[in-house]
């Protein structure tokens, strides 16, 4: 018996959990359930799109809402999360049922760009629903302790966040939303993000106060140092003192950060710029769900002319998605607009925002 594409309930959820877990985490001591706290929390579940066969989940594609906030607009994305078929279902169409039934429900909400990771292999069946590979958003800094005397210690006490800890909480989602862009995180969603397994948060002290925050991850897929914010002395301090801490024997300690301005970017590009390299093994796609509407809200950071070209052009979602952010060398898009270098556009999704 066929059911489905449909929305997952919470019955059906530890079969999904345990379907997508063979397909990534097999080998692993991590889950997806603990990976992807938000996206199989119960408020989603109706953005969990499942199908069975005879009582059985054999295909899942979940996505999970975040609002971005700019200096002058804000746009809605749906990251589409971890997706699995079983081998014995696969090449029947079930996952791509699954995904257009996200596309859906992200449509009639108007939600700006479906935005997802994924490895080259795997590019063609999403350019099927018009999803378009883009260049790096992120770039990623090689550190090890030997760079630990690069970065300025301050008298600022350090201490691990308590996840218990209602002010500390409060202060770190502070710091993080007094970035000019970012993820617009609910206050409610700190705690589950910043217990993500093999993850440690350290804040700095000033005057009793938390100065700055730094995230720093054993986990196999956010590896290193993926977020931070506050001020540039403190992230300094939280620098070095990872990098003595964690660096042992020349372990090489990969700090990312997004193209977007940002402080952590700051500090990394003014004391270690020949360290910056495009995260070449991070594949990002995306999907604009109405171009005509996204350029509208974009049009602040577009000069006249480029505004005036694109909105004229009848482009395809492909290739509006190539001009503005940059096309992956692995899915070059043929076009004869202007192509800027870098991008117009570029978006300061955090690797805690995947989750």
């Amino acid at each position: 018996m066929f059911d489905g594409p449909r929305s997952c309930t919470m019955s059906e959820l530890p079969q999904a959990i345990e379907l997508v877990d063979a397909a990534m985490r097999d080998g692993s001591d991590q889950t997806m359930l603990t990976d992807y706290p938000l996206v199989y929390r119960h408020d989603n579940l109706p953005n969990i799109q499942i199908i069975k066969v005879n009582g059985k989940v054999v295909s899942v594609v979940p996505f999970l809402m975040h609002e971005v906030e700019f200096q002058s607009f804000r746009i809605s994305i749906g990251v589409i999360s971890p997706t699995a078929t079983d081998p014995a279902h696969r090449r029947r169409g079930f996952a791509m049922r699954c995904l257009q039934e996200c596309l859906l429900k992200m449509d009639r909400r108007e939600i700006d760009l479906s935005v997802l990771w994924t490895d080259v292999p795997v590019f063609e069946f999403y350019a099927h629903a018009e999803y378009q590979a883009i260049r790096s958003q992120h770039d990623v800094f090689q550190l090890t302790s030997r760079d630990a005397p690069l970065f300025l210690r301050t008298d600022d006490s350090i201490t691990r966040l308590d996840l218990d800890n209602l002010d500390e909480l409060e202060a770190v989602r502070r710091l993080h939303e007094n970035e000019s862009c970012c993820v617009r995180r609910p206050p409610l969603n700190y705690k589950p993000l910043f217990s993500l397994p093999k993850m440690t948060t350290l804040l700095a002290r000033r005057n009793g106060q938390v100065a700055a925050y730094l995230v720093f991850s054993g986990a196999i897929n956010k590896p290193g140092i993926v977020e931070a914010g506050g001020a540039q002395d403190a992230i300094q301090t939280l620098l070095s003192h990872v990098l003595i801490h964690f660096g042992e024997g020349g372990t090489v300690i990969p700090a990312w950060t997004n193209q977007t301005p940002h402080v952590l970017k700051h500090v990394l590009s003014r004391i270690s710029q020949h360290r910056r390299e495009p995260a070449s093994d991070v594949h990002q796609m995306i999907r604009i769900s109405s171009p005509s509407r996204f350029l509208k809200k974009i049009s602040s950071i577009l000069d006249a002319g480029t505004a005036a070209t694109l909105g004229a052009g009848n482009l395809s979602r492909r290739i509006l998605t190539a001009v503005l952010f940059g096309s992956h060398p692995e899915m070059p898009l043929e076009t004869s607009l202007p192509v800027r270098d870098p991008p117009p556009f570029s978006l300061p999704v955090w690797m805690l925002d995947h989750s």
